[in-house]
């Protein structure tokens, strides 16, 4: 689905990637939609536990919430890149459910930034603003993912100074 798009991708397709076959998929899923969005919903609660369980870290003091929160999502990402791609790749209208549980969780990345700011004694941006950041990242991450560029996880340093940019 990365390479090629959400409205390219075929239940053929996804039974390949999987290794099963035609019947097992059918004992499973009803259509290709329903797997795409049980995929990217435990993608999702995989992505934010692993950035819960970062920042919750007993040592970490709240200036370092924001770097161990990405650090825990580059990490994540460069262990499962065709889960990240999925994640990433934006469905567009050809879904509209699964555009919809993407914006739920671009809010739920949103809500942890404005937490960790806080937490950091800095100003929280408009929701526009915290969108911008968050949406930015997770571009360049998909972009870095598509190229097959340096290690996603080399770019913890550049994209945590994005998201802590002050509000203007």
């Amino acid at each position: 689905m990365t390479r090629v798009g959400y409205a390219a991708t075929t239940v053929e397709m996804i039974r390949d990637g999987a290794g099963i076959s035609r019947r097992t998929f059918y004992d499973h899923f009803a259509d290709r939609d329903t797997v795409v969005l049980a995929y990217f919903d435990a993608s999702t609660v995989q992505l934010l536990a692993a950035i819960d369980a970062a920042v919750a870290g007993e040592t970490i003091a709240p200036p370092g919430q924001i770097d161990a929160g990405v650090v825990a999502a580059l990490e994540l990402v460069a262990e499962h890149p065709d889960a990240a791609g999925a994640w990433l790749t934006p469905a567009g209208r050809s879904h509209e459910q699964l555009a919809d549980h993407r914006l739920e969780a671009l809010a739920a990345l949103e809500r942890r930034l404005a937490a960790g700011l806080r937490a950091e004694g800095r100003r929280v941006p408009s929701a526009v603003g915290l969108e911008l950041r968050v949406g930015a990242v997770c571009e360049v991450v998909r972009r870095r993912l598509l190229a097959r560029e340096a290690p996603v996880v080399d770019l913890a340093q550049v994209l945590t100074s994005v998201l802590r940019q002050p509000v203007d």
